[in-house]
């Protein structure tokens, strides 16, 4: 199994392009939100709309629990465990720090992956894609700046190439 942390600015296509991997071989699909989002829409009443306030309180939440014990990070560790145990070929963590991002990478393995689309940017809403993250060399990076046949052949391509 191959571990990628998938990082890109929001709407850039990192669903999309997980999706459509997952065409072409097993694939399991995680992050080190999830559990955060589900803390929140239970305990704090989040709606799940991600728009500035959610995005806020998501990030403040997570940032509380990688303080506290390292939740994500932890969280994550389950994901790679299940995914391992299930035949997973390729699992995707999205992860948007870059300082989680490597501690993630020196504990489990794996490597990074941004996903690039010129047509979206940074704006006040995009409060967890920091400075750090658009900065950093990825070990491999997607242009999603064509038609979704390109992002498909991009897809099966890379899939490919990291079947076992």
């Amino acid at each position: 199994m191959h571990i990628f942390y998938i990082n890109g600015y929001a709407e850039s296509g990192k669903d999309t392009f997980v999706t459509l991997v997952s065409a072409y071989c097993n694939v399991k699909n995680t992050s080190t939100i999830d559990n955060i989002k589900v803390l929140c829409k239970k305990y704090l009443g989040w709606d799940g709309a991600k728009d500035a306030r959610g995005r806020k309180l998501l990030a403040a939440v997570k940032q509380a629990s990688t303080e506290y014990n390292e939740g994500p990070i932890k969280a994550v560790r389950q994901d790679i465990d299940k995914s391992i145990a299930t035949g997973v070929d390729i699992l995707f963590i999205h992860v948007r720090e870059v300082d989680q991002m490597l501690r993630m990478q020196k504990l489990y393995g794996g490597s990074t992956l941004e996903i690039q689309r010129d047509t979206v940017q940074s704006d006040s809403t995009e409060t967890q894609f920091r400075e750090d993250a658009r900065n950093y060399v990825y070990d491999y990076t997607i242009d999603n700046n064509g038609p979704i046949e390109s992002l498909d052949k991009y897809a099966q391509e890379f899939a490919v190439s990291f079947i076992n």
